[in-house]
C-alpha cells in the first residue's frame, strides 16, 4: 500500500511540476496495479489533453516564429533588426559614442588604477594562532581590535578581489577608449 502512496505522491509532483509526460506513466503504472480505480483513468484522460494542448501551442508558437510574424514598426523581422542593431553598434567605435568631456574626465579618474594599485597593501601578514587550545576567557573583550584572525583575512581577500575585478573592468573601458 505504501508503493502506491508513493507512486501517487510522484505522480502529483510531476503534475505540479510539470512533468506531464512522466505523470502519464505513473499513473499508467497505478492503473495497471488498480485496474479498478477509475479516478486514474480520469487523471490520464486529462493529462493526454493537456499533453495534446501543450505540443499544439508550441507548435503554433513555432510556425508563428519561423513565418515571421514577429515585426517591428518598420516591417521588419525582430531577430533581422536585432542583427542589424548589434552590428552597427560593433561598426561604430566607442571613442565616437562618448563626445562629452565630462564624461570622459571621470572615465580617466577612474582608470587610474595604477595608483589604487600601490595604496593596497597585498602582502599583510596574517596572524598564526596556536595549535594547542587554549581555554576560554571568562568574558568577552570589550573592544572591537580583537577580531578573528581568520574574519579579517577573509574580507581583505573579498576587498582584493573586488579592487581586481573593478581595476579589471577599468583596463577595458581604457581599452575601448583608445
Amino acid at each position: 500500500m505504501s508503493q502506491i502512496i508513493a507512486t501517487e505522491t510522484l505522480g502529483k509532483l510531476y503534475i505540479n511540476h510539470g512533468v506531464l509526460d512522466k505523470a502519464k506513466d505513473v499513473y499508467a503504472i497505478l492503473l495497471e496495479q488498480n485496474p479498478d480505480r477509475n479516478d486514474y483513468q480520469t487523471i490520464i484522460a486529462d493529462l493526454d489533453t493537456q499533453i495534446a494542448q501543450t505540443e499544439y501551442q508550441s507548435k503554433d508558437y513555432q510556425q508563428t516564429l519561423n513565418q515571421g510574424f514577429a515585426r517591428d514598426q518598420n516591417g521588419m523581422a525582430l531577430d533581422e533588426a536585432l542583427d542589424a542593431f548589434d552590428d552597427e553598434q560593433l561598426s561604430e567605435p566607442i571613442n565616437k559614442k562618448i563626445v562629452d568631456p565630462v564624461i570622459l574626465d571621470q572615465i580617466m579618474v577612474m582608470t587610474d588604477y595604477e595608483s589604487l594599485e600601490e595604496n593596497v597593501n597585498i602582502s599583510t601578514p596574517v596572524p598564526v594562532q596556536s595549535v594547542m587550545a587554549e581555554e576560554p576567557a571568562e568574558t568577552m573583550p570589550d573592544s572591537t581590535d580583537d577580531v578573528d584572525p581568520l574574519k579579517q583575512m577573509v574580507h581583505k581577500w573579498i576587498d582584493l578581489l573586488l579592487i581586481k575585478r573593478k581595476m579589471n573592468q577599468l583596463k577595458r573601458v581604457k581599452q575601448r577608449m583608445s
